[in-house]
């Protein structure tokens, strides 16, 4: 019996890891919440995070100010030479 209950709370931790649509709620007001960046910007984070649910995560964590340095190092060296 205890291992069935290891194997399913195993298995459920793996689906929750795995799932694929695993964005953080919130995320895209997060972002949008951080004035001086343009849509094309927004989106482009946007975009990355949804694409790394693992950093989306280690994103919404950050506080506020953290947000804005993260977003704005991502937009310098994406849009570098525009």
């Amino acid at each position: 019996m205890f291992f069935k209950s290891v194997g399913e709370s195993l298995s459920n931790a793996i689906k929750m890891v795995a799932n694929p649509d695993a964005t953080p709620e919130g995320l895209f007001e997060s972002l949008t919440n951080l004035l001086g960046f343009e849509a094309a910007h927004i989106s482009l984070c946007y975009a990355y995070l949804v694409a790394n649910p693992n950093m989306a995560k280690a994103f919404m964590n950050l506080p506020f100010e953290y947000k804005l340095n993260w977003v704005a190092l991502f937009v310098s060296e994406k849009f570098s030479g525009q």
